[in-house]
């Protein structure tokens, strides 16, 4: 369930204990009847609402953007010391037959590697390069290379941690969230069918008005507009 829809069932449930509120005395008789369906709909939309920022901000959190970034710098430079290894164990100078053997397959993993993969392999090229500082210097291996080599592999491992930590309790809040709203759905309807005798009599404005109240409207819906959900949404 996207955050646009979770937001708009939020702001019914809210909507629609305000509007139970307010007309109190419009459905006064039926009081008996509606009071336990209010107060089950109010708790499970105070235990959403609790849930909200943290679903919210886990969705928000830029990890993911960032850590894709950094990985675009990682495997450029990676993937140049990389090629400067290579070249060097292609040299007369170099003593270390399988140094090539070692750092290719870490070079071709940079391409479409997943987030732990693509670490690893970055990580070996470092560790295959610190010791041949002084090699590839000629190669244009420099030590600021180095330096910026270690910031970028701790800075997307950190990244990847915390988005793996924001995406399990992000995934384990929404789920509880995603179940109190959609209960509340369906004690809307009861509450309705309660009110729904109402029609076409002297009560019928308390209809009227939790149909407005109680309507879900989903803002930027990937259309630019607003849509309503039919199935949250009571029906005369």
């Amino acid at each position: 369930m996207k955050n646009n829809r979770l937001d708009a069932m939020l702001r019914r449930d809210t909507s629609v204990q305000l509007g139970l509120t307010a007309d109190m005395a419009l459905y006064a008789p039926l009081e008996d009847d509606i009071a336990p369906l209010r107060t089950k709909h109010q708790a499970n939309l105070t235990a959403a609402l609790g849930l909200a920022d943290e679903v919210f901000e886990a969705d928000g959190d830029d990890s993911s953007a960032v850590k894709k970034g950094t990985r675009g710098l990682l495997k450029d430079l990676a993937g140049r010391v990389a090629r400067a290894m290579i070249a060097h164990a292609a040299s007369q100078a170099n003593t270390d037959e399988d140094l090539e053997e070692r750092v290719r397959p870490a070079l071709v993993a940079l391409a479409n590697a997943d987030g732990n993969t693509f670490a690893q392999a970055a990580e070996k090229i470092r560790d295959e390069a610190t010791p041949l500082a002084k090699q590839l210097e000629k190669r244009e291996v420099t030590a600021a290379d180095f330096v910026e080599f270690n910031r970028l592999v701790t800075k997307f491992n950190k990244r990847l941690s915390t988005g793996r930590l924001a995406d399990a309790k992000g995934k384990t809040a929404r789920a509880t969230m995603s179940a109190l709203l959609r209960a509340n759905s369906k004690l809307i309807l009861e509450i309705r069918k309660q009110l729904a005798p109402y029609k076409g009599t002297a009560r019928a404005k308390t209809l009227l008005n939790f149909d407005a109240y109680a309507k879900l409207v989903v803002f930027n819906n990937g259309s630019g507009g607003a849509s309503g959900g039919a199935a949250d949404t009571p029906t005369p």
